[in-house]
């Protein structure tokens, strides 16, 4: 495709005098303003004859105007962007680029065979590749140690290494460089056979110990596993009791879990007894008021009469012994309306009390009207 700057080449191929093109014929400024679409002169100015924008660089092609954009997308002397690194690179050159000069080209590595691109080679060189060469650390001479087998190099061929003597866990106390240990080998074989002897006498009487240790060992395991089969007859034996116990506690569970029902229904039932009972009391004590408050009433109504009779008496000569009796009777009835006398609930008690009321109320009637 071709680039955005060649999109007008009708304007792009002449120089421009004062912000106006120039026509290619004959030189003159083109005034914009009175510019208008003529396809036939199109014609002929797609059929002049042109030469490539890069011909400073070398391209001799030559052609019409109608082919100028289709020979820019194939023109190897124009720029493209690089996939790699977006740099600006001649068509010519591209490959070139890719392969030889490209920063962010893939290169493999000549050690590990590994890929990578160019501008990381330094650092897998020097950090990761596993095939890099190296020169051993300890100035031993050993020179093109892949990286991966320096380690194995420093513990077991080094000569500059550090190491201690094989017999060290049988007591010698050799710690040298390698190039040493052959010398301090072969002068010290006596040594070592004494140390190693020493070695395996104790060895010996330790594993007479552990012997020792494992016959016991043995012994209480034996002892573990006979209590261990005892254990399991005995749990065996009482499997049996162990169910039915199971059995009897889900039972009982179950007859208290019925008991609990029957409790919480019998308490409902008492409180609505108990509620009924006193809703009846509640009745009854109304009752009882009603009755005490016409007693009362009545009490007044007598009262008054016996002021009457009180005030007729007053006017005559002799007193009647009857009228003083009576005001001692209504004096005794106030005194026990005054205390204010709780009826008893009792339906008997409280009728025999209403009976007595009356019979004096009507014996005091009885006596006014004598």
């Amino acid at each position: 495709m071709p680039s955005k700057k060649y999109k007008s080449w009708q304007l792009k191929i002449h120089e421009k005098t004062s912000g106006n093109p120039v026509c290619p014929k004959d030189r003159e400024i083109i005034n914009i303003n009175k510019v208008f679409s003529d396809k036939g002169f199109a014609r002929g100015m797609l059929s002049l004859e042109v030469r490539c924008l890069q011909s400073d660089r070398g391209c001799t092609w030559v052609g019409q105007l109608r082919h100028a954009e289709e020979h820019i997308g194939e023109c190897s002397y124009e720029d493209q962007n690089c996939l790699a690194c977006d740099a600006l690179v001649q068509r010519r050159y591209l490959e070139m680029h890719q392969n030889d000069s490209c920063p962010k080209r893939i290169i493999e590595c000549a050690h590990c065979q590994d890929e990578y691109t160019f501008i990381e080679k330094q650092r897998h060189e020097e950090v990761y590749c596993r095939r890099f060469p190296l020169t051993c650390p300890n100035s031993c001479g050993k020179k093109e140690i892949p990286r991966e087998e320096l380690q194995s190099h420093l513990s077991e061929k080094c000569l500059m290494s550090k190491v201690t003597c094989p017999y060290a866990k049988a007591g010698c106390l050799f710690e040298d460089k390698r190039v040493h240990l052959i010398d301090h080998s072969e002068a010290s074989i006596d040594h070592h056979l004494e140390m190693t002897f020493s070695s395996l006498l104790a060895a010996k009487t330790e594993l007479s110990v552990c012997h020792n240790g494992m016959t016991e060992l043995q012994q209480k395991f034996h002892e573990s596993e006979e209590n261990n089969r005892k254990l399991s007859q005995l749990v065996e034996d009482h499997r049996e009791q162990i169910r039915d116990l199971t059995l009897e506690t889900k039972r009982l569970g179950m007859e208290s879990i019925q008991q609990t029902k029957t409790i919480e229904e019998m308490s409902k039932k008492n409180f609505l007894l108990i509620k009924q009972w006193m809703t009846d009391m509640d009745g009854k004590i109304a009752q009882q008021g009603t009755k005490i408050e016409e007693v009362h009433r009545k009490n007044l109504q007598l009262e008054r009469e016996i002021k009457e009779k009180n005030s007729r008496h007053q006017r005559t000569s002799k007193p009647c012994q009857r009228l003083v009796d009576l005001q001692k009777t209504m004096e005794l009835l106030m005194n026990q309306d005054d205390r204010k006398i709780t009826l008893s609930a009792n339906p008997m008690i409280g009728s025999q009390n209403t009976a007595g009321l009356q019979f004096k109320t009507e014996s005091l009637s009885d006596t006014t009207d004598t």
